[in-house]
């Protein structure tokens, strides 16, 4: 089965910035193709070489801790999906 990752340019990515910190987050659901949120997925952001980690909870939420500007490589992993 593939696994989905709701972004919302479209659907499901937030990212909030806060200007005095100078530090944002990202948050969004993982999904399978039909809609099922996934629980307990593995969501890795990479920086140069910094990963940053954090698992979605029942409903396929995530949120990650506030991280510094950058440009990131998201990828998600879910015991019996596809990585994506």
């Amino acid at each position: 089965m593939k696994l989905f990752l709701a972004i919302v340019f479209l659907g499901g990515f937030i990212a909030s910035f806060n200007v005095v910190a100078q530090t944002f987050t990202i948050s969004g659901r993982v999904i399978d193709e039909s809609n099922y949120p996934l629980k307990s997925a593995e969501i890795t952001l990479t920086h140069d070489k910094d990963s940053i980690k954090t698992i979605s909870g029942k409903d396929g939420r995530f949120a990650t801790k506030p991280l510094p500007p950058g440009v990131y490589f998201l990828s998600v992993s879910a015991h019996g999906y596809e990585d994506y």
